[in-house]
């Protein structure tokens, strides 16, 4: 059965961590529910633990972005990585709604590619053609990902309660 909501969440928050690798995955160890109720959560963020070491990695990944050394996310580990992250999303909600992991998995894999193609060249566009400094886009793409993972957590919390 297609449930429209759940692709577009997998999508949605699969995209937020093309645009930064560790937010899909940190802002779902926040949302216990999720992970109550899936088994693949369960498998990988059952413990109190690992859900702390995945927002702490988080949090450090918005501090390594605005290094100028760091790798561009389209690089080929990079990219994986998200691809992978955004996979684990998919997979993740998809169980917890009962429905298979496998596809949730591809929906997330390929929204998270696609959401860091287009968020790289985005990037790039805004600081070589108009000349705005990296550091303030790479903190705007933060805020971006900070406010639409909070709006994300709250309507799903709106939606269970309603439920």
């Amino acid at each position: 059965m297609f449930d429209r909501k759940l692709v577009l969440r997998v999508a949605g928050l699969s995209a937020l961590t093309g645009m930064r690798s560790m937010s899909g995955p940190a802002i779902l160890a926040l949302d216990d529910n999720t992970f109550s109720h899936s088994e693949v959560g369960q498998k990988l963020f059952g413990s109190d633990n690992v859900k702390i070491a995945v927002q702490a990695l988080a949090l450090g990944e918005l501090l390594i972005d605005k290094l100028p050394f760091t790798a561009k996310r389209t690089d080929a580990l990079p990219l994986l990585a998200r691809a992978a992250s955004g996979a684990l999303i998919g997979a993740s909600l998809y169980s917890s709604s009962k429905q298979p992991p496998l596809y949730g998995a591809i929906i997330g894999g390929v929204s998270a590619v696609l959401a860091t193609v287009v968020s790289y060249h985005a990037r790039k566009i805004l600081t070589k053609n108009m000349h705005i400094p990296d550091t303030i886009v790479a903190i705007a793409e933060d805020a971006l990902v900070f406010s639409r993972g909070v709006k994300m957590l709250q309507n799903g919390a709106a939606e269970r309660s309603a439920a």
